[in-house]
């Protein structure tokens, strides 16, 4: 039980640090937007996820700052799986995303071509 308590704040620990990490990476390339240059296929998704992970940090704030409501957002991550921010997901969360997105795709390929 101890192990597992300690992995899991560990993951959030990381998390944190990436996403701080990624947000001072997109501010940067937020302020070279401004300047007026383009910027890379690349740096371009980097700053749509992470401006989407800020977003998504409002409504995960209210279970924190709310007394008691964090015993309700194991329930809300459920219901809305998608509450956490993209640097907190596990590797399985991944992999399922990746795997879901192919079968579309491969439906999508097979309804053009037939």
């Amino acid at each position: 039980m101890k192990n597992v308590l300690y992995e899991t704040a560990m993951h959030y620990y990381h998390g944190s640090k990436l996403l701080v990490a990624d947000t001072r990476i997109a501010w940067k390339l937020l302020g070279r937007v401004a300047v007026g240059h383009t910027l890379s296929r690349r740096e371009h998704n980097l700053l749509v996820r992470v401006c989407a992970d800020i977003a998504r940090l409002v409504p995960l704030s209210f279970f924190v700052l709310v007394p008691m409501m964090e015993f309700a957002l194991p329930f809300a991550l459920k219901l809305f799986p998608n509450l956490l921010p993209s640097t907190f997901e596990e590797k399985h969360q991944k992999e399922e995303k990746r795997v879901q997105l192919l079968k579309v795709r491969l439906e999508l390929a097979q309804l053009m071509e037939g």
